[in-house]
């Protein structure tokens, strides 16, 4: 009977380290996708497990940014991202970068660690990538059916993805459904009201002071101001852009349009093309009219947000996303990742300064 017994236990044992085997966890540093609400964070920020104090970088009706010490599978890592749908938590992205790094190894060592680790689940379907592995790139999407898990790693940046999958294929159905909607271009939830949490219409020494926590200060060039090094919406930008208008009832130039652009060598283009999906993601969670305008292997555009009378003669929606491959000023390659808020208004920078 003892014997029965041990063996008993032993079958269970096994068959829990199975099953553990066969489950992405849906908990990361203490919240639960498809469990957690953002009224329980909000509440209580301490629910989030953190190695030093929570910075509050922005928030909104769908998302919250923390700056942090977050430790995912024993790596630690900077900036958390949470995405909401109907107070619950639907997606947890975690990031870290180190932009002056030249080592690989630097994150390479953790990024195998955790493709062994998750190679035994499938892959999402519907996903924009096959698993691709190479000596300077890593990226895979898994799923469990209940829970997805999007990791990539590269020599200057790790992204780490929960995302409960019911919710986020309601998520997706809902914008698909919205797409082919054409009252979504007009729904005043669509309205493009701010950049990178600064209002339209504000005064050019307040949003140049603003931006000023985000990147570094280049000049004012007429109409325009000049950013370098921008953090914006999870990603670093190498080059903004503000453009401001004479507004003749406030007698003062106010922001009125915005340009963020990140270049990649030619050998970075995986990196690039991640980088164009999250950011069409991101804006996809937002705003529920993102449209596919190209989709080509070197040229894709979305649009986002509310179409309104006043721009492009009530024609097309204010933001624009893009990757593409291009030349530079100095005849060299590159990729680029550019997103534009009403860059339309940019065409009158010429007549500005007459």
């Amino acid at each position: 009977m003892k014997r029965l017994f041990l063996f008993f236990c032993i079958a269970l044992c096994a068959g829990s380290a199975i099953s553990e085997e066969k489950t992405i966890s849906p908990t990361v540093c203490g919240i639960t996708v498809g469990k957690t609400t953002k009224s329980e964070i909000i509440a209580n920020e301490d629910i989030i497990t953190h190695e030093v104090k929570l910075t509050l970088i922005s928030a909104d009706e769908n998302s919250v940014i923390y700056l942090g010490d977050f430790v995912v599978e024993d790596f630690h890592m900077s900036l958390m991202v949470l995405n909401f749908q109907n107070d619950t938590l639907y997606e947890i992205k975690i990031f870290d970068q180190n932009l002056q790094s030249k080592d690989w190894q630097c994150y390479k060592d953790f990024a195998d660690r955790m493709r062994d680790k998750y190679s035994v689940f499938q892959n999402q379907t519907g996903t924009a990538f096959d698993d691709m592995y190479n000596d300077k790139f890593i990226i895979f999407m898994k799923t469990d059916g209940y829970t997805n898990l999007v990791f990539s790693a590269t020599i200057h940046r790790i992204v780490y993805t929960l995302s409960d999958k019911r919710l986020q294929d309601k998520m997706y159905d809902e914008a698909f459904n919205n797409y082919l909607n054409i009252d979504a271009h007009y729904d005043p939830k669509n309205k493009v009201t701010a950049v990178a949490g600064v209002d339209l219409g504000l005064a050019r020494t307040s949003v140049e002071e603003s931006f000023k926590h985000r990147g570094l200060f280049v000049k004012r060039e007429g109409s325009l101001t000049h950013f370098s090094n921008v953090n914006f919406a999870g990603s670093n930008y190498n080059h903004a852009i503000l453009y401001f208008q004479y507004d003749e009832t406030k007698k003062t130039q106010t922001f009125a349009a915005a340009e963020f652009e990140k270049n990649f060598y030619t050998w970075q283009k995986e990196e690039a093309m991640m980088m164009y999906e999250m950011v069409c993601e991101s804006f996809n969670s937002k705003y529920t009219n993102g449209r596919i305008l190209r989709n080509e292997d070197e040229d894709k555009v979305m649009t986002f947000g509310m179409i309104e009378n006043d721009y492009q003669n009530g024609t097309f929606p204010p933001i624009i996303v893009s990757f593409h491959l291009s030349l530079s000023r100095g005849g060299d390659k590159y990729y680029y990742v550019t997103v534009g808020y009403f860059e339309g208004r940019m065409t009158h920078v010429t007549s500005d300064d007459l």
